[in-house]
């Protein structure tokens, strides 16, 4: 027979960790890539300027500066594509562990049964 407290037990334990899975969520990105925001930026900035300075031939330097752009564009588009799905998973877990906080608040709403 399935009792009051092992469905208690069962609902906060379930939203628990999938509380825990969305917290930890939002500090993946810091342990797998921790230099997402800035490490393109050093690269970056030297490259661009050892491009532009380079005024002997005209149109590998525009052709350079075409590919150094592009690559920046999609290095840009991964790494917001990456955290779009962190987001996601973080949300996800998040409702989850509220419908199941949610359904243990309801069996807590509820009557005892009578003692027998």
């Amino acid at each position: 027979m399935i009792t009051r407290r092992a469905l208690m037990i069962y609902n906060f334990g379930i939203a628990s960790i999938f509380l825990a899975i969305g917290l930890m969520t939002a500090h993946t990105m810091d342990v797998i890539r921790p230099n997402r925001q800035v490490e393109g930026h050093t690269l970056v900035k030297l490259s661009r300027d050892a491009i532009v300075e380079e005024a002997k031939i005209e149109e590998l330097r525009s052709r350079a500066l075409f590919y150094f752009e592009l690559a920046r564009d999609m290095r840009k588009a991964k790494t917001e594509e990456i955290e779009q799905g962190f987001y996601d998973i973080r949300l996800l877990t998040f409702v989850v562990a509220g419908i199941f906080t949610f359904g243990g608040v309801l069996l807590l709403a509820l009557p005892r049964p009578a003692a027998n």
